[in-house]
């Protein structure tokens, strides 16, 4: 193991975060990933009235989703999250 694992091992998983979303397409390279887990055939009309309530909801927790890692992402590159948690 070199000594640079040795010191990521070292940190607090935060600190982990905020070196990850400050690497050069960090941030990018984990919205990515997430978009890619997300289901691709998400649609909004259903075969029913139901099944199109669930695929309305479903779409809003995803762009949820999205929106909150992105903003947290924006948080840590900028070290907001570090005043937000202190307060």
């Amino acid at each position: 193991m070199e000594n640079k694992d040795i010191d990521l091992l070292q940190q607090t998983p935060l600190q982990r975060q905020i070196l990850l979303a400050r690497q050069p397409y960090g941030a990018e390279t984990i919205i990515e990933i997430v978009k890619q887990a997300l289901p691709k055939d998400a649609r909004l009309v259903g075969n029913t009235e139901f099944e199109t309530i669930c695929n309305a909801i479903r779409m809003d927790a995803y762009q949820d989703i999205m929106l909150n890692l992105v903003n947290y992402l924006t948080d840590l590159k900028s070290g907001e999250i570090i005043n937000k948690q202190i307060k």
